[in-house]
C-alpha cells in the first residue's frame, strides 16, 4: 500500500508540471487508445478527461504516457495566372502603379486605396509549403475518489518540437504582401497548440455525468517604440507581455439503460486563445498629441478557434459473445457550430471590408473634408456552415489482447470560395487501427503497451474564382481590381505624360494568390505508442 501511495504522489507531481492538452485532439483523436476517433464512447483511460468525462468513474486508477508523430502531406495547386493580371510599377522611376492616378476619382478621394505592390516585387506565388511533421507527447492520470462512483481525471498533450506556434495569415489579397501563398485554414499552426484538461465525474448504477475544463490562454502584448531619428532607423523598443489562463468547460453524460447498451452525449463549449498586440511609435520631433493616433496600431489575434461541439453516441460495450471474447461497436455523430468561426484576425469569414466612394466627411461648417472611406458588410454566401462528423468504431478484447478499428467522415464547413477570400479546407475520410497487450504485475499492478496508426485523406477540392470585374472595390466579396483604370500622374512626363491612359491598368488586375483558382488535397499520417500503468 505504501508503494502505491508513493507512486501516486510521483505521478500527480509529474502531471502538474508543464503538461497540456492540445487542440490536435479534435483532429487526431485520442492517440493512447485502440479507437482514436471513438473516444467519446470507448475511452478507457485518462483520455476520457477531455473526450467524455462521464466515463471516468468506471475507469481504473492509471497513469498513461504517450508519444506519437504526425506528418501532414498537404498540397495546394494554384492555377496558372495570365500575365494580364500582373501589376507593374517601379517606385524609383515612378512608373506603373507608382505613377498612376485612378480614373474617375474625386480630388478629395484617396488615390488607389488598396495600395498593392508590383507583382514582380512579391515573393514567389505559392512557395509556402504545408508539408510538415510534428512529434507530440501526451500524459494522463485517472484517480478514483470513490471507486465506481466518483473519479478525477487529468489529460495533457503537448507538441515536443514546438511548444506553441502562431502564424497569422490573411485569406484574401492582403496575403500577397506576406507569404503570397494559400494556407490550410484548419491545420498548419493549429497543429502546434497546447493546453490542459481536468475533469471530475460521478454517477450511480446506470447514469454518469462529468464536467471538465480546458485551459487555454489570453495574452496582452505591448511594444512602445521611440524613434529619435527616423532617417537613421534608430529605434528604442520597450516590451510588455501578460498571459492569463482562461477556463473553458465541457460536459459528458453516459446512460446504460440495459446490459451492454450505452448512450452518450458530450458538449464542448467554444474556445480560442486571444492575443492583443498594441504598438505605438513616438517620434522625437512630432507633436505628442498629434502623433498618438497616427502611429498607434492595434491587432487582435484569435488563435486555435474551436466551435461549440455537441456529440450524441450509441454503442454496444463489452458484449461477451464467445467464451472470453468481448465485442464493442458504436456510432458517434459530432455537430460543430462553425458558423461562429473567427479567423486568425478575429474576423468572421463573411465579414467583408471594401472601399466606398459614396462616403463623404464634412467639417463643422458643412465643407467637404474628404470623399470615400472603408465600409463593411456581411456577405452570407461566404458564411461558414455548421458541420457534421461521423465515426464508426469497433474493438475486440480477448484476455490481455485488445484490437480496434475506426472509420470517420468529416465534413468541411467552408463554402464555395469563388470571391476574394481563400479559406482552404477539404472534406476528410479517416481510418485508424490500434493494438494493445496488458501484462499482470505484482501487487495487482498491470502494464498496458499499445500502438495505433491513422490515415486521413483530404478529398480533392477544386475552387474556381468568378471572373474578375474591372474596377471592383471588393463589394459583395468580389475579387478586388487592385490596379483599377488609371492615367499617368506626370512624374515622368517624357515616357508617360500627365493624364495618358496606362494600358496595363485597363481591365482587371490582382495579386490575390488564389486567383483564378486552385486545387487542394492531401493526407495526414499519424502513428504512436503508449504505455499505461494500472495501479
Amino acid at each position: 500500500m505504501k508503494l502505491k501511495n508513493k507512486l501516486l504522489f510521483l505521478l500527480v507531481f509529474l502531471s502538474l508540471n508543464g503538461l497540456y492538452a492540445s487542440t490536435v485532439t479534435e483532429t487526431l483523436g485520442a492517440t493512447s487508445t485502440v479507437n482514436p476517433f471513438s473516444a467519446r464512447m470507448f475511452a478507457g483511460g485518462a483520455e476520457a478527461t477531455y473526450f467524455n468525462p462521464a466515463l471516468l468513474p468506471k475507469t481504473k486508477r492509471s497513469f498513461t504516457l504517450n508519444f506519437f508523430y504526425s506528418y501532414r502531406n498537404l498540397d495546394i495547386t494554384l492555377f496558372d495566372r495570365p500575365e494580364s493580371l500582373d501589376i507593374i510599377g517601379s517606385v524609383t522611376d515612378g512608373t506603373g502603379i507608382y505613377g498612376a492616378n485612378q480614373v474617375g476619382k474625386d480630388p478629395l478621394e484617396t488615390n488607389l486605396p488598396y495600395k498593392t505592390r508590383p507583382t514582380a516585387d512579391l515573393d514567389e506565388r505559392g512557395n509556402d509549403s504545408s508539408k510538415e511533421g510534428n512529434l507530440y507527447g501526451a500524459v494522463g492520470l485517472v484517480l478514483p475518489i470513490w471507486k465506481d462512483y466518483i473519479a478525477l481525471g487529468l489529460y495533457g498533450m503537448i507538441p515536443v518540437t514546438s511548444l506553441m506556434k502562431e502564424q497569422s495569415f490573411f485569406a484574401d489579397e492582403r496575403e500577397a504582401n506576406f507569404s503570397n501563398s494559400l494556407h490550410f485554414e484548419l491545420y498548419d499552426d493549429r497543429m502546434t497548440s497546447f493546453n490542459l484538461s481536468l475533469a471530475l465525474a460521478g454517477g450511480y448504477k446506470w447514469v454518469y455525468a462529468g464536467v471538465g475544463v480546458n485551459i487555454t490562454a489570453e495574452a496582452n502584448v505591448q511594444a512602445p517604440i521611440f524613434t529619435p531619428d527616423a532617417g537613421k532607423n534608430e529605434n528604442k523598443i520597450g516590451t510588455f507581455a501578460e498571459i492569463k489562463p482562461k477556463l473553458v468547460p465541457h460536459f459528458g453524460l453516459i446512460v446504460r439503460p440495459w446490459g451492454p447498451i450505452q448512450l452518450g452525449f458530450t458538449a464542448h463549449l467554444p474556445a480560442k486563445t486571444d492575443i492583443d498586440v498594441d504598438t505605438k511609435i513616438t517620434f522625437w520631433y512630432i507633436d505628442r498629441e498629434a502623433e498618438a493616433e497616427i502611429n498607434r496600431n492595434r491587432v487582435h489575434v484569435a488563435y486555435a478557434f474551436r466551435p461549440l461541439s455537441l456529440s450524441p453516441s450509441i454503442a454496444l460495450v463489452d458484449y461477451k459473445f464467445k467464451n472470453d471474447l468481448e465485442l464493442s461497436v458504436g456510432f458517434t455523430a459530432i455537430w460543430r457550430q462553425w458558423s461562429k468561426y473567427k479567423n486568425r484576425y478575429n474576423e468572421s469569414p463573411e465579414y467583408n471590408v471594401y472601399w466606398d466612394s459614396s462616403i463623404v466627411e464634412k467639417d463643422e461648417n458643412g465643407n467637404v473634408k474628404s470623399v470615400g472611406g472603408w465600409n463593411s458588410e456581411y456577405v452570407n454566401k461566404y458564411k461558414w456552415k455548421d458541420s457534421w462528423e461521423f465515426t464508426l468504431g469497433t474493438n475486440f478484447k480477448y484476455h490481455a489482447i485488445k484490437t480496434g478499428l475506426d472509420l470517420g467522415y468529416f465534413m468541411s464547413p467552408v463554402p464555395k470560395q469563388d470571391g476574394r477570400t481563400n479559406y482552404v479546407d477539404n472534406d476528410r475520410f479517416s481510418i485508424a487501427a490500434g493494438f494493445s497487450y496488458t501484462w499482470d504485475l505484482p501487487e495487482n499492478f498491470q502494464l498496458e503497451l499499445g500502438g495505433n496508426f491513422q490515415t486521413h485523406i483530404m478529398l480533392e477540392r477544386t475552387t474556381k474564382k468568378e471572373e474578375g470585374e474591372a474596377n471592383s472595390v471588393g463589394k459583395d466579396g468580389k475579387t478586388v481590381d487592385e490596379f483599377p483604370d488609371s492615367v499617368c500622374d506626370g512624374f515622368d512626363p517624357t515616357n508617360c505624360p500627365k493624364d495618358t491612359p496606362i494600358a496595363e491598368s485597363e481591365g482587371f488586375q490582382t495579386n490575390n494568390p488564389g486567383y483564378p483558382g486552385y486545387k487542394s488535397s492531401g493526407q495526414i499520417f499519424t502513428g504512436g505508442l503508449w504505455l499505461t500503468l494500472y495501479f
